[in-house]
């Protein structure tokens, strides 16, 4: 028995630990940057949104919807990451306009497949500015043109 060599042994639970470690810690830096690109998509939906039912608002009697849709969909052009928008309504009633995006975010199939969780991909946002009247728009100016000289004033 002089000649036999001696063995040692390695175990290997480390590896069979980070075989079933590694690919549950990708699937969640995975839905944590998807979490991120999806919630950047929808606050610029939110803004443009916003921003159109002002700038529409704020013309209400010279624009008209066609108008007004270029002026939205000038402002998500290519800012999108993860989203695509499939409908733009508007709707300009008696001193307001309001403006709805209705988008889909293009989430990929291996998230739901690993981790058997259906997200929603629809994306719904609403945004409504009214106009005001005249009279209340000159008073509302007035009473900042004052606010602003007299902080000029106090220098």
């Amino acid at each position: 028995m002089k000649g036999r060599l001696k063995i040692k042994r390695i175990e290997a639970s480390y590896t069979i630990e980070a075989a079933y470690i590694l690919p549950l810690a990708f699937a969640c830096m995975y839905g944590i940057i998807f979490l991120g690109f999806y919630l950047h998509d929808r606050i610029v939906m939110e803004q443009s949104a916003w921003e159109g039912a002002v700038y529409g608002g704020g013309q209400l009697m010279s624009l008209e919807r066609p108008e007004i849709e270029t002026y939205v969909k000038e402002r998500l052009e290519g800012r999108l990451f993860v989203s695509k928008i499939e409908q733009v309504n508007i709707t300009i009633g008696s001193g307001k306009v309001s403006i709805e995006l209705l988008g889909k975010a293009d989430i990929p199939k291996f998230p739901e497949a690993i981790l058997g969780y259906k997200q929603e991909k629809g994306i719904h946002v609403k945004r409504t500015f009214s106009y005001p009247c005249s009279v209340d728009y000159v008073r509302k100016g007035l009473v900042i043109s004052e606010q602003i000289k007299k902080l000029w004033e106090n220098k």
